[in-house]
């Protein structure tokens, strides 16, 4: 048998698998999902050029291990190989997803679940591909996220937190906000680059994270004037630009000359809208998603739309070490605040009451928050690196603004230390050496002494005079409900919003 005539055999078996695919994913289909799915085959036909076109015509998803990126990836690969079995050639998939320390275990299981329930593995039309330590790698399910993206994550939330007056939601959710239009660029550039985006985010969502980079780059003297034409790849240009803006800021010249440089495109991308379709019908999509696609709700991120940024877990345990360290109340009723908040979001997203109160249940009783805060600590441990003790020092902020809290933190966490205050704000200034006492800084803190002499010497964004750009990144928020947030010093509550998409 010739090794042309094998090839053929092996081409006809590999349809079959793909027909059967096809059958089974629409099986689960519901009747508006499958009006839906005729509609995309259209506007893919017609982003193409024509459906003679479709062969060379690459289309990407970002996904993000949540249920409306899988819900958008499996409506795409139903037109994909609904196109293969109505006409000779398909279009070409890309499938990106942006890794960081957010996405747990649990995030990646619902993704390879999906991938192989998909049958996207061995597909010569699919690209699977992971964007980690600003580099754009294949798709690897047992890779560990790289030590160096482990590391500035870690580094980005407590100097950030620091920074941001002690929020943790500036270094959980602003990084993540910032790294995805670097995340989107590395994407669509990489091997040749991709001619259009799906995108199942709805219009207003994507105008409030424009607009929210155009603030925050005007603010910061970036030269923005007015809103790009396109409000799409320059919209992703200027949160660029904040983004490295911001980590300037964080770290200063040096550091941020050294984030590796994004390839160029050689056009632009064009967008293929399917929000209005995910939303026809959305209570009944979580059929397709937990029977077909295996998708489970991570512990981590209490099911919130994108688990791509799982922090919700680490967010409600900051809440109530908050309430409990600040303010002298119970870890439960800060947590309590911020499920209030996280309820009010997560129906909004539209996700069914039944799962909500199911989801929230976990913590329900005292023993229950107890297991959840163990949980949490974990959490905090094999994601970011840092324990309780660090993260009660971020909540404080001591350091920034010459250690203008230094010696409030002392006194309600460490006591024994007060003698020294002195001496440790010399050791921050650089003007003294004492071996012991920058060794206890740097344990207390999960940073190195380096960078918290820098934070000595920078405002805080609750510190007096101009506001910082954290400081305006802070105060805003392309998406999300409000909770009260806590003052470091006073305990007094101000208005801060829920991480979660």
């Amino acid at each position: 048998m010739s090794i042309h005539h094998v090839s053929v055999i092996h081409r006809e078996a590999m349809n079959g698998i793909y027909q059967q695919v096809l059958e089974r994913l629409l099986a689960h289909f519901t009747h508006a999902q499958r009006a839906a799915l005729q509609l995309l085959v259209q506007r893919i036909g017609v982003a193409a050029g024509g459906l003679d076109r479709l062969s060379q015509f690459k289309v990407l998803v970002a996904h993000g291990g949540g249920s409306t990126s899988g819900q958008c990836l499996a409506m795409v690969r139903a037109a994909q190989l609904s196109l293969a079995v109505r006409y000779p050639a398909t279009f070409l998939l890309r499938v990106a997803t942006y890794r960081h320390s957010g996405m747990g275990a649990e995030v990646m299981a619902n993704i390879e679940r999906g991938y192989g329930a998909l049958s996207l593995h061995d597909d010569p039309r699919v690209e699977l591909l992971v964007v980690d330590d600003q580099q754009v790698q294949p798709y690897d399910p047992l890779a560990p996220l790289s030590a160096a993206t482990r590391l500035r994550n870690r580094t980005d939330f407590l100097v950030a937190g620091h920074l941001g007056g002690g929020q943790g939601r500036v270094g959980l959710c602003h990084v993540c906000y910032l790294g995805r239009a670097d995340f989107y660029q590395r994407a669509m550039a990489w091997n040749g680059g991709v001619h259009a985006l799906v995108c199942g985010q709805p219009p207003g969502r994507r105008r409030r994270y424009l607009a929210w980079g155009l603030h925050a780059a005007r603010q910061a003297g970036l030269g923005v004037a007015e809103a790009p034409q396109d409000k799409g790849e320059a919209a992703l240009e200027v949160i660029a630009l904040v983004g490295e803006a911001f980590h300037r800021q964080l770290y200063g010249e040096k550091l941020v000359t050294r984030r590796l440089p994004r390839s160029r495109r050689k056009a632009l991308v064009c967008r293929v809208d399917m929000h209005d379709l995910l939303a026809a019908a959305p209570q009944e999509h979580w059929r397709l998603l937990v029977e077909f696609l295996g998708f489970r709700f991570s512990a981590l991120a209490m099911g919130f739309s994108e688990t791509a940024c799982a922090n919700p877990l680490l967010m409600a345990h900051l809440r109530g070490l908050g309430a409990e360290k600040l303010q002298q109340r119970s870890y439960g009723e800060g947590v309590a605040e911020y499920l209030a908040a996280a309820r009010q979001l997560m129906l909004r997203k539209g996700s069914p009451g039944h799962l909500v109160d199911l989801m929230l249940s976990a913590y329900d009783d005292p023993h229950k928050l107890q297991e959840r805060r163990a949980l949490a600590e974990e959490h905090g441990r094999a994601a970011y690196q840092v324990e309780d003790l660090q993260l009660v020092c971020m909540l404080h902020a001591p350091f920034v603004d010459s250690g203008r809290h230094l010696a409030t933190y002392l006194q309600r966490c460490h006591p024994r230390r007060v003698d020294s205050l002195a001496t440790l704000h010399q050791v921050l200034q650089g003007t003294r050496n004492d071996e012991r006492l920058g060794r206890w800084l740097a344990d207390t803190s999960g940073l190195p002494i380096v960078a918290l002499r820098r934070l000595y010497g920078q405002r805080s964004a609750c510190g007096p005079g101009p506001q910082t750009l954290i400081a305006r990144l802070r105060a805003s928020d392309p998406d999300g409900a409000r909770v009260p947030t806590l003052d470091p010093v006073t305990g007094t509550t101000s208005l801060e919003r829920v991480c979660g998409r």
